[in-house]
């Protein structure tokens, strides 16, 4: 394996570990159109391609640095939006406080689509309002 898909490999290993063994998020509202958070993921269910994704910022400490495989810019006020390098996925993701902890919130969807920045900030957006958040500067 070439070491950029090692890194990637081991960056999306953190992503999926830190859902796993993130704290019970289970309680915040999702956005229409996707289902109940389980385990701190919820999937749109007209599309299965994009996850809302809420995890512990103590796993993903880089979440917001280029490299590792990501490239990431700010796109509106404390948001980012962030692509892989090999084109596989993008999203868009922000720093919240929920409870005293602070969270990373990321919506993904692979390349398969469109790449629709736009959409994936107003579904965030839309997630922050339900749940009375505020997107932190990191």
């Amino acid at each position: 394996m070439k070491i950029k898909e090692i890194i990637i490999t081991i960056t999306l290993l953190f992503l999926v570990m830190g859902a796993t063994y993130s704290a019970n998020v289970d309680f915040l509202k999702a956005p229409s159109g996707f289902e109940d958070f389980i385990a701190g993921m919820s999937e749109k269910t007209e599309n299965n391609n994009m996850y809302l994704t809420v995890d512990e910022m103590e796993f993903n400490k880089d979440a917001f640095q280029n490299g590792n495989g990501l490239i990431v810019e700010k796109l509106d006020g404390n948001i980012y939006k962030y692509v892989d390098t090999k084109g596989d996925f993008c999203g868009v993701q922000e720093k919240v406080k929920i409870d005293g902890v602070e969270y990373l919130v990321y919506i993904e969807e692979d390349f398969t689509t469109n790449g629709d920045f736009n959409s994936y900030l107003n579904i965030l957006k839309e997630f922050n309002k339900l749940n009375n958040l505020e997107p932190l500067a990191v």
